[in-house]
Formats: structure tokens, C-alpha cells, sequence
């Protein structure tokens, strides 16, 4: 696939800055390397005080793909993603962090796959994911599809229901700009889950292509602006109740049937168990397929079994099964 097909959409790259010169360098050299797919490369700089503006500069006087915008002040990264997205002008978009580790392939793959379903809100693959503890990525696999395909909203949500836990890996996600636009952009009141928000809501909404590769890797740091808000019990509820808010308040009952039947919400675990719980408004959210899923994903209970399975008496095995998600 090349550049001389006229039909081919290309991708703006939207990338937030705020004192990364250690990884912005790497990061744009390999969009830069995916150049036939792309249209801009929106970086934003939200007052950085290191010397990423100058890495970025050079870098720019050497590619006219590179556009560089400055805040001034520190504003935030919100604040920095919506600028970025309201300048954009590819059919496409990738809003990855200037940590992220997006691999060479994932523009081609993307755009391959977005071509053939155009209707479609977001792409996205499998899961990598490089943690602080780990000096080897640890990869998940999905395994929705056995290739690279398109998800319906109906196909989508009976596919997450067959899953213990599951996110859209927003670090490999191309996006559809104008849906995304058109949606709002990135809410500034749900802050380290704006992103997960509204590609799980636009996914549920509109159908996703799935791509089972691993084409980016994701770098866990405990310094990160999500790490930080995770470890921040009042923030993390209030994020909640934003998060709850806004799927009460949407008039498109697929968004809500999406996020309640396959028990999306799990993934906040025992906090979000207890704000359901303590709001009647938000019950409606309640279902023993998110009591089970924060079960198990709080105590490990799947790895258990699979790990020590010969050693782990039946009645344990009998309960397990009885309380884990379907996963035919």
C-alpha cells in the first residue's frame, strides 16, 4: 500500500508534550518512518521546561510533516489532546502519548483494515504491555478474530462478554476524526480515562476493527499522569461518578446496554462496586457478571487455577467455574 493510491485516507498524529525529550525523538521518527500514511504530525507542547522543544525543532526542520505548537504555560494534557484535534485534518488520528511505543507496522495495518469498513469509529490490536517489574513486554491476546476484521456494535459487545476483562488498548487505536469530533473530543472531566471513554463509547456505538497483532507497546510508569491519578482514591472516585454521570445521561441505549452487559465497569474494581452500591441512581449499572468479574480480577482467581490446577482440589475448580464470565 503506498501513497500514489489517492484513495488512501491519511492519519494526523496527535502527540501531547510536556518535558519529554528522553522519548518524543524516538517516538516521531517512527511515524516518520509510516510517512506514506500520513498526513501531519500535531505535536503540542505544554510548556516544557527540559530541551523536547529543541529535539523536536530539529526534527521538524528536517520533515515538513512535523507541525509544532506551543502553549506557553502549562495547561494540561486534555487541554493539549483537544487543541491538537481541533487542528487536525487527516481522515484518521492517533493520539498517543510522547511514551507510548507505537511498532512499524501499525499505520499499515490500520489503514489497511479502516479502508474496507470506513463506517467504523476505531481500529485497534492486541495488547503489550511494558511493566516498571518486567524487563520482557508482557502480551495479551484477544483473540476475537482469528484475522484482521471489523467488530459490529452486537459482535463487539457479545465479544467483550466472553472476556474477564477487557479495554481497547487506546496506545495502537486509530480513531475515525470526524466521529470523534463530532462526539465532543476528549471530556476534560474524565481526565486518565478520558481516552478509554470515548473509544470504548464510539466502538460500542459505531462497531471496531480488530487487528490481531501486537503493534504497539505500552510503557507502565508509576509517574504517569493516569499512574498518579490511580493512587489518588478521591480523584479515582470522582472520575467514576463522571464516568457514571455521563453514561446516565446519553439518550442512546446502546451506549448503556454496552457498558452494562458485558461489565465493562469491572475494570475499576471494588471502588467502583462500592459507588455503585451507595447511589440508587447508579444501580442500574449492578449485575452479577460485574460482581463476578471484580472477583476475579481482584484475587487472580483465573491464574490460580490455570497455574496450579493439579494441586487445586475439585470443589475450588467447581466453584471457579461457576463464577467466572462464559467464555464460549
Amino acid at each position: 500500500m503506498c501513497r500514489s493510491d489517492t484513495s488512501s485516507p491519511l492519519v494526523s498524529i496527535l502527540i501531547p508534550n510536556y518535558n519529554d525529550s528522553a522519548s518524543i525523538g524516538e517516538v516521531i521518527a517512527t511515524f516518520v518512518e509510516q510517512s506514506e500514511f500520513i498526513k501531519e504530525i500535531i505535536i503540542i507542547d505544554d510548556g516544557s521546561t527540559d530541551n523536547s522543544v529543541d529535539v523536536i525543532k530539529e526534527i521538524a526542520a528536517e520533515t515538513n510533516l512535523v507541525v509544532l505548537h506551543e502553549n506557553g504555560h502549562n495547561r494540561g494534557i486534555l487541554y493539549s489532546l483537544n487543541k491538537a484535534l481541533k487542528l487536525s485534518t487527516g481522515e484518521y488520528v492517533y493520539s498517543g502519548s510522547a511514551n507510548d511505543k507505537p511498532h512499524a507496522e501499525l499505520l499499515e495495518h490500520s489503514i489497511d483494515i479502516l479502508r474496507k469498513y470506513p463506517h467504523a469509529a476505531i481500529s485497534f490490536s492486541d495488547q503489550t504491555f511494558l511493566l516498571p517489574e518486567h524487563a520482557a513486554p508482557v502480551q495479551h491476546n484477544f483473540g476475537f478474530l482469528d484475522h484482521s476484521g471489523y467488530l459490529g456494535p452486537t459482535d463487539l459487545v457479545a465479544a467483550m462478554s466472553r472476556c474477564l476483562s477487557f479495554s481497547i488498548p487506546t496506545n495502537t487505536a486509530i480513531w475515525n476524526r470526524r466521529l470523534l469530533q463530532q462526539a465532543g473530543g476528549f471530556p476534560s472531566d474524565l481526565l486518565w480515562y478520558t481516552d478509554w471513554y470515548m473509544a470504548m463509547s464510539l466502538a460500542i456505538k459505531h462497531g471496531a476493527c480488530y487487528i490481531p497483532k501486537h503493534l504497539g507497546t505500552f510503557q507502565v510508569s508509576n509517574d504517569s499522569y493516569a499512574s498518579r491519578g490511580y493512587r489518588n482514591a478521591r480523584a479515582q472516585c470522582k472520575v467514576i461518578k463522571a464516568i457514571l454521570g455521563r453514561l446516565n445521561a446519553d439518550e442512546d441505549p446502546r451506549i448503556l446496554e454496552g457498558f452494562r452487559v458485558p461489565a465493562v465497569l469491572s475494570n475499576f474494581g471494588f471502588v467502583m462496586l462500592w459507588v455503585l452500591i451507595s447511589r440508587a441512581h447508579y444501580r442500574r449499572f449492578l449485575s452479577s457478571a460485574l460482581a463476578r468479574r471484580i472477583i476475579c480480577n481482584r484475587f487472580r482467581i483465573y491464574t490460580m487455577i490455570n497455574t496450579i490446577s493439579p494441586l487445586t482440589p475439585n470443589f475450588m475448580k467447581r466453584w471457579y467455574r461457576a463464577i467466572r464470565p462464559s467464555t464460549t
